[in-house]
């Protein structure tokens, strides 16, 4: 099924297409720092493993994102270039925010103990 506005769009030599209101503009991001923060993924993979900052669970770890993405913000803005600190800036806000998100979501907070990280997550992953 292709969705439909209902709506077109055509252009001087006859090609037509559905409107692109209300779409969302992925066009409009800026690929370099798009890169940059992929890299940083990248990156922390290497550190850790693929997917690991998704492996927060409890509300210490979560707040964690958002700690490092406040000393990665002011390191970027006293101009220190020893990190991509813009990019690890915005990784760590987007990891913060898919947490939240998902405590929302489920309506849980994620206060775990080790003991219950570790039923629920083993060490093995």
């Amino acid at each position: 099924m292709i969705l439909d506005s209902g709506q077109r769009k055509e252009f001087s030599n006859g090609f037509v297409r559905d409107v692109d209101w209300n779409k969302l503009r992925w066009d409009l991001l800026p690929i370099e720092i798009l890169e940059r923060v992929c890299t940083q993924y990248t990156e922390w993979m290497n550190k850790y493993w693929a997917n690991n900052w998704q492996q927060a669970r409890w509300k210490e770890a979560i707040e964690r994102f958002k700690q490092s993405a406040r000393r990665h913000f002011i390191s970027w803005q006293k101009w220190e270039y020893d990190e991509n600190h813009d990019a690890a800036t915005i990784f760590n806000i987007m990891a913060y925010e898919r947490h939240r998100k998902r405590m929302l979501d489920n309506d849980v907070t994620f206060d775990h103990n080790w003991e219950e990280f570790y039923n629920i997550y083993p060490k093995d992953l």
